[in-house]
């Protein structure tokens, strides 16, 4: 099998190291593409502009809205490629601007463009670069088996996807889970984060049933939560001192990092955090007598355009000299799960976590993990019902009954012990069982044989390999003097017949294009 990786930024052993064992193993090949981080890693951030992608940049910039809107390369929209990275680098850059919510693409782009036009189009640019630069790549690139590829949100990714999709190559989204041990390894061709399959309902029940849920099973998965080691986040000491002066009862807020894929890709929409949490924590001061800690995300310090405690920084500015208000980062989670009394989040993992200490977290944003049986979750657009669950409900409600933690358990135990990998050697046994039952199947000759360009026989006694070349040019020429009197449907089916690759590729169906590639000619 032939694997390949558009990056090493993010594919490597620290995350991914079973995969790697995997492919020494089995001694296969593995095509690790080296590209130049410079490009990579700018996160939407192109002030200073490739030299290479400069002829993008100057078509770009003589379209007008209308054209950036639909501006799009054998049929695949540029700006689609291109927004998440997109809305990424602009909520990173203006955590003081209340942005709303967005639900639609076109909400997005119009914002963009009115917004930040010249951001828009840098990014369009790169899109565009990208999708030409694959699709060079892969037209002088071997074949393929499979192809992972990190997150799926950046323009470079989403640009290879969009190509893959017409190859025969199988495309696997990885993405690392927060106990740093176990990772996502999705065949999708959509962006992961707050995405996985897993979300979905059908798909979480199907992998319910094929799951070993036994009190084993259980307790190895909880043992993974308890070892876990969030690559991201070093938990800090305990401080064991009072957060406020006051009893009153605390809800704890566990913020994300500003520009996270999670909050701008998915269902909920993309959601602009800040802007969210100012309105939760002005109606939670308003509404009821709760004490409120946010807890902002440490990695935000380290975080590509940012370098800064954004999201922390912004809320004690808006909030300023609020006594039931504690800002903390750089605090141990569990001192502040031991001091609250509920806790919510927009979709962060942490959620998970909450629910790990007897929580039944409060979700505003549609995350993965929600309507499974162990969280109250609201849709980010309802906000008030939310306020008012919060204000009216005893503490009882806000903890997991022995029913709820059960139905926790057995989450826990299907995405860990089911959906995802290992990156341990346990890891292997589930990415034998994973690439081997995907492997392609190999290709057989065309039984038909193509017409015989032989010189004309004389001899009286001909070999049998002569006569089966001339009876078949016999046949050919009768079938092309026959032609006119088959229907269309008989000319299709003849076609497919003597050359499947051919029949495929010649489809006026773009769909039906990329099933040439698994014959051969």
């Amino acid at each position: 099998m032939r694997f390949f990786s558009p990056d090493s930024l993010h594919i490597n052993t620290k995350n991914f190291k079973s995969i790697f064992d995997f492919i020494t193993e089995g001694k296969h090949e593995f095509d690790q593409h080296i590209k130049d981080a410079r490009i990579i890693a700018n996160y939407g951030n192109y002030t200073d502009f490739p030299l290479e992608a400069s002829a993008q940049l100057e078509q770009y910039k003589q379209y007008n809205k209308e054209l950036l809107y639909t501006a799009q390369i054998d049929g695949v929209n540029l700006f689609k490629l291109c927004q998440l990275e997109l809305l990424s680098y602009v909520f990173a850059i203006t955590p003081h601007k209340d942005h709303p919510t967005f639900y639609t693409f076109e909400d997005i782009f119009n914002y963009c463009h009115n917004e930040h036009k010249e951001i828009l189009i840098r990014n369009i640019a790169m899109a565009a670069y990208w999708y030409h630069y694959w699709k060079r790549f892969l037209l002088n690139a071997p074949k393929y088996d499979f192809a992972l590829i990190f997150s799926g949100s950046l323009s470079y990714t989403r640009a290879l996807i969009e190509q893959l999709k017409t190859t025969s190559t199988r495309v696997f989204i990885l993405e690392t889970f927060f106990t740093g041990n176990d990772f996502y390894c999705e065949e999708t061709f959509e962006a992961i984060p707050n995405n996985s399959q897993i979300k979905s309902e059908n798909y979480y029940n199907q992998l319910l049933k094929l799951t070993d849920t036994s009190h084993k099973e259980k307790t190895k998965a909880l043992n993974k939560i308890q070892l876990g080691c969030n690559l991201n986040v070093k938990q800090p000491p305990r401080k064991n001192a009072p957060l406020f002066k006051n009893k009153r009862r605390t809800i704890l807020i566990l913020g994300q990092v500003a520009n996270d894929f999670s909050l701008i890709n998915g269902q909920g929409g993309a959601i602009s955090s800040i802007s969210l949490y100012t309105k939760l924590i002005q109606k939670i001061l308003d509404q009821s007598d709760f004490n409120i800690v946010f807890k902002a995300h440490p990695w935000e310090l380290k975080k590509t355009n940012m370098k800064a405690n954004v999201t922390a920084d912004e809320i004690q500015r808006r909030f300023a000299n609020e006594q039931r208000l504690c800002v903390v980062s750089d605090f141990n989670i569990d001192e502040l799960f031991d001091n609250a009394d509920s806790v919510v989040t927009i979709n962060s993992q942490s959620g998970i976590e909450a629910a790990w200490q007897g929580f039944k977290p409060i979700t505003l944003g549609l995350p993965f993990y929600g309507h499974k049986g162990f969280s109250t979750d609201f849709h980010p657009s309802n906000i008030d019902a939310a306020i008012d669950f919060i204000a009216k409900s005893p503490n009882d409600n806000f903890n997991l009954t022995l029913q709820e933690y059960d139905k926790f358990e057995t989450f826990l135990t299907v995405i860990l012990q089911g959906q995802l990998i290992s990156k341990h050697p346990s890891g292997l046994a589930k990415l034998r069982t994973l690439f081997s039952a995907l492997s392609a199947v190999t290709y057989q000759s065309n039984p038909i044989k193509s017409p015989q360009r032989e010189p004309k026989i004389t001899h009286s006694t001909e070999s049998t390999q002569n006569r089966e070349a001339i009876s078949e040019e016999k046949a050919i020429s009768e079938d092309k003097r026959n032609s006119t009197e088959l229907t269309p449907f008989q000319r299709k089916l003849r076609k497919f017949k003597r050359s499947p690759k051919r029949f495929f590729a010649d489809s006026k169906h773009k769909w039906m294009r990329p099933l040439a590639h698994f014959f051969r000619a």
